[in-house]
């Protein structure tokens, strides 16, 4: 019998309710592979309004995706007040967003966004 790769310690909903307007929240993954998926849609449901995400990539969304993927969920929902990103190309709703203003966008190379985290570690 294999056991569960990873046991939660407490169940996504729980987590999203920690999460206040206002929240910075650093997210793993880029586009689809290593994205917390339940705590993205436990926090669309919650509708937390704007929260910080510090992340690699604004995820998917345009006019050849069904429904948005990922952080994009809570972008598109205009949950998120402002971003620091590593990449942006493949949500174009995000990119509508910054350029009028709606929401707040940094982007970092990968490197300087990794060691900016690896630094805020120790403080």
């Amino acid at each position: 019998m294999t056991k569960p790769f990873i046991k939660p310690i407490i169940t996504a909903e729980k987590a999203a309710e920690k999460v206040k307007e206002g929240t910075t929240l650093m997210l793993g993954g880029f586009n689809y592979g290593g994205v917390p998926y339940t705590l993205i849609d436990a926090l669309h449901s919650q509708g937390t309004k704007n929260i910080r995400i510090i992340c690699v990539d604004a995820s998917h969304y345009n006019s050849k995706v069904l429904e948005p993927v990922g952080v994009a969920t809570l972008i598109v929902n205009k949950q998120v007040s402002s971003m620091i990103i590593s990449h942006m190309g493949l949500n174009t709703t995000a990119l509508k967003m910054f350029s009028k203003g709606e929401i707040d966008i940094e982007l970092n190379p990968m490197g300087t966004l990794v060691e900016r985290i690896r630094a805020g570690a120790p403080g």
